[in-house]
């Protein structure tokens, strides 16, 4: 019987065979995969705990990996993204994305940069690039490897599969896209005739980049939302499409600049897909397509969450460059080195704890006893390190010692390179695994996103670089001290949410009236000496604090303001 599903990827009982079959690389060279699901070794070889022979397209994945990791990670990456493709949205690409990403890019064309996206909500239909990989604790980590390098629209329309031309129940899909239009428009549809009647349709993608890009046959409960020719264009009003911008029909790209219609996902979030520097690198290393998602997401170790491994711009100064600015923040010149025998407990993040910002080309390359501490090792072999033309000057898993050499002397002499650190993903066998997993996520507490990402730059100034926390003030009369301004960690809590906390405030009356209302307030403890009473006085009030949710605040209302009411 021929294998299907997951025993394709189980070697045969002829692999590994000899003394020298099954190489085990050793930690001191670079960071091996994880093997998952089978092992060349021991009693048991198919792991039963991931792999089910009644369900041979089966991956299991355990809830703590869910609830501790993917959705937590999933929250973090999407952050990221949101600001830095709010910014492109407001036309402000160099504080948002790199330039080379947005420029000659299909699916980001002049047509769309030139216009006002302002009242785009941003909707996020993102297929991202994970696999579990193995860190220097030897902690089994699911990790960030970037935009699914499979194109930007397969892996969504794949996920309402079970299995190959097996289709998960209707509802299923048509449930995912009515919670879609209610959480970001207010659309109450309830089966497929509701999405109908509220305007929503397909147009799905029918000349792919790459023939590894097919979307394939879309499921049979989307075939009804296909735009028809013969339907009039104002009853369509969310259109779901992963095509270039330039290749939609000239109605829905007219609507879409005029405010009238909605794509889903926002047509900026796909310039991941048209980077032309990472479809050149690509015809030399593989995976090549994944990197222009992970540079703009920050490095994340901490075992909560998804870890995302650094990438990012080298700059070694030469006569003809001896600097080079990035207002993107991709120019990531140090590395903060971790080793195994870092003493912490199994759920810290290392690098925040112990980790020390070293230079970059010392971390990779360096052997001096002073560089490497004594258990450190040059990092050269977890990364990929490529240059401006642009071609592949360093594929650290498959290098030679040889290759090393010769790319430390060419960095050494100075320029612009891209790079990114790559740690081995999880394989069966001698099967690399990666999970293609569509990120969902929409505008929402972008104010206070805002503020957080601009805090580090504003702190770095003259007024306030170096300060510490403030102190309160000691009596109502003495001007507070300048201190840094303070990063704050917000949530949107809507009518329904049951932690929600308009009730017993002055808003309650005109909320019950139907005045639309917004609470701003802080996550205080009601039961706090100061709150209500009468040590209520300015030396109980954290001014600086203050002054950061009172920025969130009225910058939440003015974009709440300038926002035209959605015609959707």
């Amino acid at each position: 019987m021929a294998r299907a599903g997951w025993s394709k990827l189980i070697p045969t009982e002829s692999w590994p065979q000899g003394a020298t079959a099954f190489r085990i690389d050793a930690y001191s060279e670079f960071m091996p995969p994880p093997r998952v699901g089978w092992r060349p070794y021991g009693p048991v070889r198919v792991n039963p705990n991931l792999f089910s022979p009644d369900d041979p397209f089966g991956w299991k994945v355990h809830e703590f990996d869910e609830a501790l990791e993917l959705q937590p990670g999933l929250h973090q990456i999407a952050k990221d993204l949101m600001i830095r493709l709010k910014r492109l949205q407001d036309g402000n690409p160099d504080t948002g994305l790199p330039r080379h990403i947005s420029q000659n890019n299909p699916y980001y064309p002049p047509e769309l940069a030139s216009a006002d996206l302002q009242n785009d909500r941003c909707v996020l239909l993102l297929p991202l690039a994970l696999s579990r990989t193995q860190d220097d604790k030897g902690r089994v980590r699911w990790t960030l490897f970037g935009n699914s390098e499979q194109g930007p629209g397969k892996a969504f329309w794949r996920s309402f599969f079970t299995a190959p031309g097996v289709e998960a129940p209707p509802e299923f899909g048509i449930g995912f896209f009515c919670r879609l239009l209610h959480a970001v428009y207010g659309e109450k549809a309830a089966d497929a005739d509701g999405l109908h009647r509220a305007g929503l349709r397909i147009v799905p993608e029918d000349q792919p980049d790459f023939p590894f890009w097919s979307e394939g046959e879309l499921p049979s409960w989307a075939t009804q939302f296909l735009v028809r020719d013969d339907e009039p264009s104002d009853v369509v009003k969310y259109v779901v499409t992963f095509r270039q911008f330039g290749r939609l029909p000239a109605p829905v790209r007219e609507r879409y600049l005029s405010g009238r219609l909605a794509l889903l996902p926002f047509p900026g979030s796909l310039v991941f897909w048209g980077v032309e520097r990472a479809r050149l690198v690509y015809q030399q290393l593989p995976l090549a397509l994944q990197i222009p998602l992970l540079a703009n997401v920050d490095r994340h170790e901490s075992p909560i969450g998804i870890r995302v491994p650094q990438a990012g711009v080298l700059h070694q100064p030469t006569a003809e460059q001896p600097t080079y600015t990035s207002a993107a923040g991709h120019l990531r010149n140090t590395y903060k080195r971790t080793h195994r025998w870092e003493k912490i407990l199994r759920d810290q993040d290392q690098v925040e704890l112990v980790g020390k910002e070293a230079s970059l080309v010392n971390v990779l390359f360096s052997i001096i006893p002073d560089d490497l501490g004594l258990y450190g090792k040059p990092m050269a072999r977890n990364v990929q390190i490529w240059t401006r033309r642009p071609e592949v000057l360093l594929d650290g898993p498959h290098a030679s010692p040889a290759d090393i050499k010769r790319a430390m002397r060419t960095i050494q002499a100075g320029g612009v390179f891209g790079y990114r650190f790559f740690f081995p993903a999880m394989r069966v066998g001698k099967h690399e695994v990666y999970w293609h997993r569509p990120l969902v996520a929409y505008q929402a507490h972008l104010a206070n996103e805002i503020w957080n990402e601009s805090v580090p730059g504003w702190n770095k100034r003259q007024k306030r670089g170096g300060l510490q926390r403030s102190r309160r003030s000691p009596h109502g009369a003495a001007i507070p001290e300048v201190a840094p301004f303070l990063q704050l960690a917000g949530h949107v809590r809507v009518p329904s949410d049951p932690r929600r906390t308009i009730y017993n405030t002055d808003g309650q009356i005109f909320s019950d009236a139907g005045v639309p209302c917004v609470l701003f307030m802080e996550n205080y403890d009601i039961n706090r000496t100061g709150y209500h009473d009468t040590h209520d006085t300015m030396e109980n009030i954290d001014l600086d604090y203050g002054a950061a949710v009172c920025a969130i605040t009225i910058e939440a209302v003015a974009r709440a303001a300038h926002s035209k009411d959605s015609p959707l």
